[in-house]
């Protein structure tokens, strides 16, 4: 989007300067033809640009933790579940469950690198995501990062079993 700004701002000067009459028209219109122009390049390129944007663009790693709910599942004779499992589009997706302000939430992972930990602690879920370092890069670089890197679950102990 800055890219498309600074274009058309450069085609009002253009336009003002070159325009026959020095008309405001002249440079109106040379503008949003710049600015089309580039914004129309810009989407053309965007998908070669992400990943090389995604590597220079400066990023830090953002870690959200909430604590997760165990399920009471009737089905079965023993323990609680914390996680639950399966394959979808042959990739391995794990649920659990969240508390929010609207109540709990059923939420799934969004990547393949998951982890499990056992230890002697709350039953808790770590998301670790990149953000771009600052809010302003998002108009200078063409990044889409991933909502999720890396996902770590700590369950009690003991809570992995081999069926």
């Amino acid at each position: 989007m800055l890219i498309v700004s600074i274009c058309g701002i450069i085609g009002l000067l253009i336009g003002k300067k070159v325009g026959s009459c020095g008309g405001w028209f002249e440079a109106i219109l040379l503008g949003t033809i710049f600015a089309g122009l580039s914004l129309g390049i810009s989407e053309m390129f965007t998908p070669l640009l992400t990943p090389l944007m995604a590597n220079i663009a400066p990023v830090e790693t953002e870690v959200i933790e909430k604590k997760i709910y165990a399920l009471n599942d009737t089905s079965s004779n023993q323990g609680t579940h914390y996680l639950y499992s399966g394959y979808i589009n042959n990739e391995l997706k794990y649920r659990y469950v969240v508390g929010t302000s609207n109540g709990k939430q059923v939420k799934e992972t969004k990547t393949t690198n998951v982890f499990i930990k056992e230890e002697n602690c709350e039953p808790k879920v770590k998301i670790y995501k990149r953000v771009l370092k600052y809010k302003s890069y998002s108009w200078l670089f063409f990044v889409e990062l991933p909502d999720e890197d890396k996902v770590e679950f700590y369950v009690p102990e003991n809570t992995v079993i081999n069926d």
